[in-house]
Order: C-alpha cells, then structure tokens, then sequence
C-alpha cells in the first residue's frame, strides 16, 4: 500500500482541489461513501446490541449528516439518545386492586446501558421490585454480578479492520 505525504501546503491545495472535482474527500472517500460506511457500522453495532440487550430500542439509533472540521476532513456521528441508554431501577411498592401503589425506586437507575453491558459490575446486595414498562411488570431481582462483554469492541475493531484509515472515536465505557 502506498502513502502520499503531502508536506507542502500548496501541494495539498492543489491535491484537495483535484479530489474534490472528483466528489472525494482528502481521506479517498466521498461524503456519500463516509455516510454509508457510518450507516453499515450502525447496522453492525444495532445487530450486537440487540443480541445481547434485547429490549434496546435500536431504532432510535440514527447516523447523521457528515460535518466537515477544521483540518478538512469529515466526522459522522452516530447517535444513541439519551433516553434509549437510560433505565430506571426496579420499583418498589405494591399493587392494590391493579394499580401500583407507589414506593418508590430502589436506585438512581442506569445512565448509560451499553456502557454497563460493556464494561460489567458486581453489586453489593440484590434487591427486588417491579421492572416496570415491561409486560406485567414483573416482580424480578436484580442482578448481583454482570460480566464485562466486549460487543462494541469487537463490532469496532472488526469495522476498522476492513476500513484500517478511518477514525472511530467511541466511549470509554463502551470499550473505547
């Protein structure tokens, strides 16, 4: 594989101006072909999500616009919301004639699900409540101990393997 090393700042102009004639950005890749790397890579890491948090709601996983920065190179994100990575802890109360009666949580609940997933936990004590927003709301314990998974990761080096130029900056708690 050949390198160019542009160390002229004319000879980049120049080359920069020639590629994007051509549709191309400075990294080889049109913005249109960026985007759909980000949407096969979102693909990617929706599939593993899923396998291994079920009820992760991956439709709400979108990748947006590409954005040109300071050095003339381009950045698209992949964006989980907020909302799809939080869940609340476990309710605690009672339920009378079908409604809840309410007790409260017992935690401040999960900020960040696929960071939780990724990097593990051990608890120091199992409690119990209602999972509520599930079907019934079941009764259900929580988990005392979560093994670190490494899926992002995997998804991520795999991604990069096949596109060895390109950045892929994700969170330290996902692996990155």
């Amino acid at each position: 594989m050949a390198k160019l090393l542009l160390t002229d700042d004319r000879l980049k102009a120049i080359t920069k101006k020639a590629l994007e004639k051509r549709g191309l950005t400075l990294t080889g890749y049109s913005v249109d072909g960026m985007k759909e790397m980000a949407e096969s890579l979102r693909e990617a890491l929706c599939d593993a999500i899923s396998h291994v948090i079920p009820s992760f709601n991956v439709n709400a996983v979108k990748v947006l616009k590409p954005v040109k920065d300071y050095e003339d190179s381009y950045t698209v994100d992949i964006h989980f919301p907020d909302e799809i990575l939080k869940r609340k802890s476990l309710w605690v109360g009672s339920k009378q004639n079908g409604r809840n009666k309410y007790g409260g949580y017992t935690g401040s609940g999960v900020y960040d699900l696929i960071g939780l997933y990724s990097s593990g936990y051990v608890a120091h004590k199992q409690v119990f409540g209602y999972w509520v927003g599930h079907a019934n709301d079941p009764y259900w314990g929580s988990r005392i101990k979560l093994e670190a998974n490494p899926f992002i990761s995997d998804v991520i080096n795999a991604f990069i393997a096949e596109h060895p130029d390109v950045k892929v900056n994700y969170p330290h708690e996902w692996g990155g």
